[in-house]
């Protein structure tokens, strides 16, 4: 079983990509999607989260306030690194937790999306990591359409991310997403297509 990693700032198509691999019979780990989960569910998360964060990164119904939580990640670096020093150790054990599960069950591929490319123990656990990137005019274009943000909220989003160079540094593949979603399958099919017959 090929475990790949994929990355990519906001807006560049690394979903989609994957969601092109998973058509194909990968198995996706979607880790920002995990991580919610875990700032949720896990009350060691919520704990330490709340000494980071305080009280107000919890709505009273016990989710998470994501207004709240995204000024403050993506405006303060300090409560950026902390809060992914809690969070990211959980979902790397939920990712070794769903490779040995796929790997039973015969998987050919698994997919672990993240917007922040892994690094050491991370990067350990992958055969292969791609970076999906796209200029940043048209993911600010394709941000502001999905979400409702404003352009200088996007922006301040894609400055929090690592830059292109960065990476690229930690990719073994750099993959082009400037064309229709026609464009970026086709990428996806011939990725897979390698990887299988690799």
């Amino acid at each position: 079983m090929k475990r790949i990693g994929i990355t990519g700032g906001i807006g560049s198509g690394k979903s989609t990509f994957s969601r092109f691999l998973e058509e194909q019979g990968a198995v996706l780990f979607d880790a920002d999607r995990v991580a919610t989960d875990v700032m949720e569910n896990n009350p060691d998360v919520i704990q330490s989260l709340k000494k980071v964060l305080g009280e107000a990164a919890y709505l009273t119904d016990g989710s998470l306030n994501r207004p709240f939580i995204s000024q403050a990640i993506f405006t303060d670096e300090s409560k950026r690194e902390s809060v992914g020093k809690i969070v990211h150790p959980v979902v790397q054990q939920r990712f070794v937790e769903k490779a040995e599960a796929a790997q039973k069950e015969g998987a050919l591929m698994l997919i672990r999306e993240a917007a922040i490319p892994g690094s050491g123990n991370k990067q350990a656990t992958l055969d292969y990591s791609i970076v999906v990137v796209a200029p940043d005019s048209i993911r600010l274009e394709r941000v502001m359409q999905r979400s409702g943000l404003t352009e200088d909220e996007v922006k301040v989003r894609m400055k929090a991310q690592p830059t292109f160079i960065e990476y690229v540094e930690h990719a073994n593949e750099v993959v082009f997403n400037e064309g229709s979603m026609e464009d970026l399958k086709k990428k996806a099919v011939a990725f897979w297509d390698r990887m299988i017959a690799s």
